[in-house]
């Protein structure tokens, strides 16, 4: 009985909180209803993306349809599939990888890349980015990248793609140039199969 009461005193405090000083009478005796909503998180894979920078054009855009994304024992999934972070062998221990070597591999291999909408869905929603993917083992921040969607600066023609990562307390979006190395620290999100 104590414990009854004390739920109904937490939920009397949160009914005061929005003004509500007679709203658990009225719920204990069916003058009121609560509606529990459960939020579902989806993302359109196939909508155009949120372009980086001013001028930019997309190179590459995999993906369509509407997809559920869920944190759940915190991983990320993707319509019920375990989105993983895969490293190359090439970026494993002390390894780097060229960009554009890598950008070969991933798109050659079984992999299920996640394009720049899930990205932006994450960004505009950090309570859905796991916790492990903050940081690896050795405590250093990771770059978590979306291959599925490539970007071009048309002034030069550089390659670029988007990845998140955790710094500051909070979610920042970056570009990489696929000129540059990727190694550890930078894994790219796939589907599990």
């Amino acid at each position: 009985m104590a414990k009854n009461n004390r739920t109904a005193d937490r939920v009397q405090a949160m009914l005061n909180l929005i003004g509500g000083d007679n709203v658990l009478d009225m719920l204990m005796d069916g003058r009121a209803k609560i509606e529990i909503i459960v939020v579902k998180h989806a993302v359109d894979l196939g909508a155009p993306p949120r372009l980086p920078f001013s001028g930019a054009e997309v190179v590459k855009h995999e993906g369509k349809g509407i997809v559920e994304i869920e944190l759940r024992d915190d991983n990320l999934y993707i319509d019920g599939k375990r989105v993983e972070l895969v490293l190359s062998e090439k970026q494993k221990g002390d390894n780097r990888i060229v960009g554009h070597e890598l950008r070969q591999e991933l798109e050659g291999g079984e992999w299920v890349l996640l394009n720049s909408n899930v990205l932006d869905y994450l960004y505009d929603h950090p309570e859905l980015f796991p916790e492990h993917w903050k940081k690896d083992e050795n405590g250093d921040t990771r770059y978590i990248f979306f291959w599925g969607s490539i970007f071009r600066r048309p002034s030069n023609g550089y390659l670029f793609v988007h990845c998140l990562c955790w710094d500051d307390g909070g979610l920042r979006r970056r570009l990489s140039w696929l000129g540059g190395d990727w190694d550890r620290e930078d894994p790219s999100v796939s589907v599990a199969s």
